[in-house]
This record gives structure tokens, sequence and C-alpha cells, in this order.
């Protein structure tokens, strides 16, 4: 009978060691995966402002207004006074 409450004794902090180690291994998993998740979000927001920014760029480059001015052009101008 003793030699059973020794093992028991024993089982314990063994099983308590055990479910600290599992706990620590998933919680550092769940830590290190939000991690990666804040880093990725924060490249695609960088990569969609970059991209924004660019199309806005050439946007505002086909809006510049471009006369090009020939004889026929000249020709037909009302002229005022």
């Amino acid at each position: 009978m003793k030699k059973r409450t020794s093992e028991v004794k024993l089982l314990g902090p063994m099983a308590a060691i055990v479910i600290v180690a599992v706990c620590a291994l998933v919680g550092s998993l769940w830590v290190w995966a939000d991690q990666g998740d804040s880093l990725a979000r924060t490249r695609e927001e960088n990569l969609v402002r970059q991209g924004m920014t660019e199309m806005a760029n050439d946007h505002s480059l086909l809006m510049t207004p471009m006369t090009i001015w020939d004889k026929a052009v000249e020709s037909t101008a009302v002229k005022y006074n």
C-alpha cells in the first residue's frame, strides 16, 4: 500500500508539470501566430496604400489638360474683339 501512495505522490507533480508545459507550448504558438498575422496585415495595408497612391498619381497625370494646337484649331477659333 505504501508503494502505491508514493507513486501517486510522484504522479501528481509530474502531471502538473506536463500540463503546464503543454499550456506554455499552446500559448507560445498562439502568440507566435498572432504576431505573424499582425505583420502580414501591416504588409498588406502598406501594399494597398502604395497601390492606391500610385493609381492616384497615374490618374492625376491622365487628367492633366493637354492641348495640341494646329492650323485647324487656329482657323476655327472664335476671335473676340
